[in-house]
């Protein structure tokens, strides 16, 4: 009669009665498994449930009845918020995925379906644009499975649409609050390690401040990513690059020096040249200030200081180097070593008029001497 209720109180009564009578067991579990289905196939999921579990408090039952029972209760719970999802209900499709792990925790198919009822709610956000929402959908998603690669995946590129969304409209400031919330709210997932959601996502935060023209702080995001990803290395040399140029432009020789000096320490043998050519850039700008106070030495120790390497610096910074240490070696009455320098540099720099004169100006010191 689908008082379902009834059904289970008197199946109760009647189980102290018949105790061990196998007839009636075989029976009484039947009865019972087939009202659960019945109550599936009608799509009343929670009566489904309660059956289910009250079914379970029965004495005698089977061990293969309570796994049916079992099944046949996550299979229900899984309909009911497929259902809600199929209706766009997505947050009520959670809410039963939630309460069917409370019943069966870490049950791998509860698990496997409300991550995939999450994805499918943060990319319809997506869809739609609403990336506000479908960043706060993909972080719960991640804080739930921090190691799943599809979540993690779909997280950053929420994230990435956001971005772009705010910067397309110029709103640099509201972008660098969201790449800012985005990486605090990770990080304490993963901590201090190397994990490609932190790195895209400082990759993100760095690209913002890059836009912003803050490029100490994009140097500062890009830096822990330079070992192993070649996207952070390029943006980092060209933040520290842009960071030497403003600096120099401040008149700030010094401090441009230390930074791009330290910049290259950290990247070693696989700088671009973009960062070559601004430390040469900030050591050139600093020693024709020390031959400018007549530090002569000092500008010679400064250049001499790293091999210049004439592949990968730009013409005019090489012939600008030739010029600025020769002058260090003539003020110091160095002659021979400033032939030996014009000498080599003379065919890489085409034998300009400058060189050829000072080559032998040098030349005639030497012999003087």
């Amino acid at each position: 009669d689908g008082d379902s209720e009834s059904a289970l109180a008197l199946f109760l009564r009647a189980s102290a009665l018949a105790r061990d009578n196998e007839y009636f067991r075989r029976a009484r579990d039947a009865t019972l498994n087939n009202l659960v289905v019945d109550l599936i196939e009608s799509r009343d999921y929670p009566r489904a449930i309660m059956v289910a579990d009250k079914a379970g408090d029965l004495p005698g039952l089977s061990a293969s009845l309570r796994e049916r029972l079992r099944k046949w209760t996550v299979y229900a719970y899984s309909k009911m918020a497929g259902e809600y999802e199929d209706n766009g209900e997505y947050d009520s499709a959670i809410q039963v995925y939630d309460r069917g792990l409370e019943a069966f925790p870490a049950h791998s198919l509860l698990l496997h379906n409300r991550k995939a009822t999450y994805v499918a709610w943060g990319l319809a956000n997506l869809k739609s644009e609403e990336f506000r929402t479908s960043c706060s959908i993909f972080l719960a998603a991640l804080k739930l499975y921090p190691e799943d690669r599809v979540v993690k995946k779909d997280y950053v590129a929420a994230v990435q649409k956001y971005l772009r969304a705010l910067k397309s409209k110029g709103l640099l400031d509201h972008a660098e609050k969201v790449a800012t919330f985005a990486l605090e709210r990770v990080r304490p997932l993963y901590g201090d390690t190397d994990n490609s959601v932190v790195q895209s996502l400082r990759l993100e935060l760095g690209l913002v401040y890059f836009t912003q023209e803050k490029y100490e702080a994009a140097a500062a995001m890009f830096e822990p990513g330079v070992a192993g990803h070649q996207i952070h290395l390029t943006n980092y040399a060209a933040s520290i690059s842009n960071l030497v140029r403003r600096l120099l432009d401040e008149g700030k020789t010094t401090k441009a020096l230390r930074e791009v000096g330290l910049a290259l320490d950290k990247v070693g043998e696989r700088s671009p040249e973009v960062l070559h050519n601004a430390y040469w850039s900030a050591a050139l700008a600093r020693g024709h200030q020390l031959l400018g106070e007549g530090q002569a030495s000092g500008a010679k120790q400064l250049l001499t200081k790293r091999p210049i390497q004439s592949r990968v610096v730009a013409p005019a910074i090489l012939e600008s180097y030739v010029k600025a240490l020769s002058s260090a070696f003539v003020a110091q009455e160095q002659f021979g070593s400033c032939s030996r320098l014009l000498e080599r540099a003379g065919s890489q720099l085409g034998h300009p008029d400058w060189l050829v004169s000072r080559l032998a100006e040098c030349r005639e010191s030497e012999g003087a001497d």
